[in-house]
This record gives C-alpha cells, sequence and structure tokens, in this order.
C-alpha cells in the first residue's frame, strides 16, 4: 500500500514539475529563459541595438508596440531575471496619455491567456 501510494506520488509530482517546464514566459516570441546574452543577440535579430552592455543589464533601442522605446534585459546570475520596456515618447497633454494607455490596455484584452480586471 505504501509502495502505490509513494510511486502515486513520485508520478504527480513528474507530471507536474514538466508541465512547469513548458509553460516558458515569452518576449516578443522569445524564451526568456538564457542568458542575457543570449536575450540581447535574440533581441538584436528582431531589430533592436544595444547600446549600452555592463555587468546585470544590457540596455537596447528600437521599436516596441509602435513607439521608439528602451528595452533593459537585467541578468540574476548567469538568466535573465526580468525584461523592462520604456517608451522613450513625451506625451504633450492627459487626452494623449489616456489615449495611449487605453489602447495599450485594449491590445492586452484581446490576447487569450490575459486576465485582467473587468473594472
Amino acid at each position: 500500500m505504501k509502495t502505490k501510494l509513494l510511486t502515486s506520488l513520485v508520478c504527480a509530482l513528474i507530471s507536474v514539475m514538466a508541465l512547469a517546464q513548458s509553460d516558458v514566459t515569452k518576449f516578443l516570441g522569445i524564451p526568456v529563459d538564457g542568458s542575457e546574452d543570449t536575450m540581447a543577440r535574440k533581441l538584436e535579430a528582431k531589430g533592436f541595438k544595444i547600446v549600452l552592455r555592463k555587468s546585470g543589464c544590457v540596455t537596447m533601442e528600437g521599436v516596441f508596440n509602435g513607439a521608439k522605446s528602451n528595452i533593459f534585459v537585467f541578468g540574476n546570475g548567469h538568466k535573465v531575471g526580468k525584461i523592462s520596456v520604456a517608451e522613450d515618447l513625451t506625451i504633450e497633454s492627459r487626452t494623449n496619455a489616456k489615449n495611449r494607455y487605453n489602447r495599450i490596455v485594449k491590445q492586452f484584452m484581446n490576447k487569450s491567456g490575459y486576465i485582467g480586471s473587468t473594472e
């Protein structure tokens, strides 16, 4: 009885671990699971240009979501820890800022798998 229980538990754990490994976060279709240098090379292939490279961070620039942007690839050890995007644009008015925000929210809402607030 204990052997069957232990075997079932091990099989369940292996199944959960296998599923967790296949669900990798992606940025612009690139899996975020390698080193920051690998990620930077893949972003270069998509048209981004490296502006600054220092220990733990690669800064790139290019067009993201229709706007000139800076992309920051932060390393955590030898893996990508996080990616940050900062648009390089000046918004002249509150109306323009509101319209830009609403357009981005609408893009997220149209993606399957996005769980957002319905307020």
